[in-house]
């Protein structure tokens, strides 16, 4: 077996382990699954033109599931996440769900574009 195949089995034993949080301000719990690159990048991409408010919907539209797995969100619900959703809560919920925040994925995409 390769590195790489080695590499690929590793995420994708931890893509199919959902994890949970419980958000008691919505009496709700998230499960949820790492993301990938791509979905860490457009998140990236929405951090270095400094749109962290879609970065955090995004983040939150990407992870957040139902115990069944299906998607708790929609991209069309984007706008009404950045404008109606309590700030606080929901990067606390982004920084739960994956470690990597807005700060430090910021301070990474400077130092590589130095």
């Amino acid at each position: 077996m390769s590195v790489l195949d080695k590499a690929k089995a590793h995420f994708a034993q931890l893509r199919g382990e959902m994890q949970s949080i419980h958000v008691p301000e919505w009496d709700e719990t998230i499960y949820f699954k790492p993301m990938n690159l791509k979905e860490q990048g457009q998140i990236l991409s929405l951090v270095d033109q400094r749109k962290y408010e879609e970065a955090w919907a995004v983040k939150l539209i990407t992870m957040a599931r139902f115990e069944n797995g299906n998607k708790m969100f929609t991209p069309s619900q984007k706008v009404e996440i950045i404008r109606s959703v309590d700030p606080v809560v929901l990067s606390r919920i982004c920084e739960q769900m994956e470690p990597i925040r807005i700060e430090d994925m910021e301070k990474n995409s400077e130092q590589i574009q130095s």
